[in-house]
């Protein structure tokens, strides 16, 4: 019995074996891939991040005043080792875009200095703390002036990328950036009175503009110039215009949800109208004259119509918009969106198709 038992044993083992070394082969031909985990330090005068591979892959570091930028070609697999990132203060800004090209990590911070040790690409980046101190307001700072202009338009300077939304709220225009500066209001061009009135809603991370204008304007030109934005009141038809759209999806769990491609916005902004107290989502894409050019009203929330970026009106505080690799998805938390007054239709429907 034991010899049975033994040779059973035996042969459950060499069969065990020899399917894993197919899988291994086939796993091998198909995916022959460089790894490369990605690990974070937090050190006293610079965040560090420390790329470790089995293979030396090709890549390129860019970096500029805001961000770092560690691109791989196509053929390297990116993924993060441990659960360092917990402890980095900025990980909600931490992007990895993957396109035909390659693999891009992208670091919400400016770049000290990168090296090769062994077998690691070491990138040392300028510490949240001095990035918190550099963009904390302070009664010295100066503020954003406004050009002089004879035009009804708004220049805003900056010295880094940020994203822009502009959109109608009843008779208000909105002007939100994903970023602060404190405006000069008085300093604003008025030729005409066109600016009824103007104010900035209080916050330290983000620029909320609400203007009232005369009259109210069907088209508004959105211009940017290196990292700078202008506004144009004019009323003259932008000259190339790109559409952002939703569409509907369901994920594993057959949970419904919206999604909207784009890979032009990098943060998703919750703010409330001081006005009315609703609740609305806002995306500042940094491409110009991306906007969103119809408005729906869903079970759960309400799309905006856009000159510049995404934006919509939650009715419940269980909606969840967030920024993913390949655009932004809009979710209920923990249950399927009310995406549609026929949903149970729509349900019936997709089982049907299946």
């Amino acid at each position: 019995m034991f010899i049975l038992r033994n040779c059973l044993a035996k042969t459950v083992f060499a069969v065990i074996t020899l399917s894993c070394l197919c899988v291994n082969a086939a796993y091998s031909q198909n995916n022959n891939r460089t790894n490369v985990g990605i690990v974070y330090g937090k050190h006293k005068d610079f965040d560090r991040f420390v790329f470790e591979y089995d293979k030396k892959p090709e890549y390129s570091i860019n970096s500029d005043s805001y961000l770092t930028t560690l691109k791989f070609s196509d053929s390297v697999n990116v993924f993060e080792k441990d659960n360092s990132f917990e402890n980095y203060p900025r990980k909600d800004l931490l992007n990895k875009e993957t396109s035909s090209s390659g693999i891009s990590y992208i670091i919400p911070a400016p770049k000290i200095k990168s090296f090769e040790y062994q077998n690691k690409i070491v990138v040392d980046v300028v510490s949240y703390k001095n990035i918190k101190n550099e963009e904390t307001p302070s009664k010295k700072a100066k503020t954003m002036e406004a050009p002089k202009s004879l035009e009804p338009k708004l220049t805003f300077e900056w010295n880094k990328e940020v994203g822009l939304a502009v959109f109608y709220r009843g008779e208000n225009i909105w002007i939100v950036f994903d970023d602060y500066r404190q405006l000069d209001i008085k300093s604003f061009p008025n030729p005409n009175n066109y600016i009824e009135s103007a104010m900035q809603l209080p916050s330290s991370n983000i620029t909320v503009l609400i203007l009232k204008l005369k009259p109210l304007l069907h088209n508004i030109d959105i211009q940017k110039d290196g990292l700078n934005w202008t506004i144009d009141f004019s009323g003259r038809s932008p000259k190339q215009k790109e559409t952002l759209s939703e569409k509907i999806m369901t994920d594993n769990n057959g949970s419904y949800y919206l999604s909207i491609p784009t890979k032009s916005v990098k943060n998703v902004i919750m703010t409330l109208d001081p006005i009315t107290g609703d609740i609305l989502m806002i995306t500042p894409a940094v491409k110009e004259n991306l906007g969103y050019d119809k408005k729906y009203k869903y079970v759960d929330l309400s799309t905006i119509q856009t000159f510049q970026g995404f934006a919509i009106e939650a009715y419940t505080d269980d909606i969840l918009i967030s920024k993913e690799s390949d655009g932004i998805t809009i979710r209920g938390i923990d249950r399927s969106l009310n995406i549609s007054p026929n949903l149970e239709d729509l349900k019936k429907q997709a089982l049907t198709n299946k």
